[in-house]
């Protein structure tokens, strides 16, 4: 495929309601600012009640829209923390995450107004030293692991990029068949080793808007039974 427009990019990170990670997210939209970082970032907010989303609101058209970038959003979903499917664990905060950018991506279809653009979810401690590009030519500004060496030069249709995490491979013990809700599928072929050195990934995540909202929705479907 042809190289994107490396600028195409739209940021957008998880967050519950608290004033710790209010203060998080002030900073991400600060250092954002800092380093130029094109296209829009946005907050995903879960949990709030009327009253806090109004203040946080508030805040945000204050403080960070007309000081910082109009591009800096806020975008405000229920809480998901009790999420529950098929008999599967509830009370899990992080499911605000994959639920949140689910509700985000299907509520503004950027996937569909937008599909070229690069969607980067990041973690609300992440913040920027420099731009976050879809391009990754210059392999020396990378750290790469040697059980996975190869990065592709960008993020296209299909090829998705993330950080290498030790988070092992745990998940290949798992019911696959019931976590995913089909027992042939490709999950379940994956072996341990495999796993560890192609799939123990965190953010950021990045993929084009259409495969974000594909893994987005994957995501929600098998965390409640993971």
């Amino acid at each position: 495929p042809l190289p994107p427009d490396p600028t195409d990019v739209h940021v957008v990170f998880s967050t519950d309601c608290t004033p710790f990670q209010s203060w998080q997210s002030y900073v991400v939209f600060h250092t954002a600012m800092s380093v130029s970082q094109p296209g829009p970032v946005t907050r995903i907010v879960s949990g709030c009640d009327a009253e806090e989303e109004r203040r946080e609101r508030t805040w945000h058209e204050e403080h960070v829209n007309p000081i910082m970038s109009e591009d800096f959003h806020v975008h405000f979903t229920r809480d998901f923390s009790n999420a529950e499917g098929e008999g599967g664990k509830k009370g899990y905060k992080f499911f605000n995450k994959p639920f949140g950018v689910l509700d985000f991506l299907t509520s503004t279809s950027l996937a569909t107004k937008s599909p070229s653009s690069m969607v980067a979810i990041i973690d609300p401690d992440q913040w920027f030293l420099r731009p976050l590009l879809n391009t990754f030519h210059d392999k020396s500004s990378l750290i790469v692991s040697s059980a996975s060496s190869s990065v592709p030069d960008f993020v296209g249709p299909g090829v998705p990029v993330a950080q290498t995490y030790g988070i092992g491979s745990k998940w290949t013990s798992w019911d696959l068949s019931y976590v995913t809700g089909s027992p042939s599928s490709p999950a379940s072929s994956v072996t341990s080793s495999y796993a560890g050195s192609h799939y123990a990934a965190g953010p950021p995540y990045m993929a084009l808007s259409p495969d974000m909202l594909r893994i987005a929705s994957s995501w929600s479907a098998f965390v409640p039974r993971a």
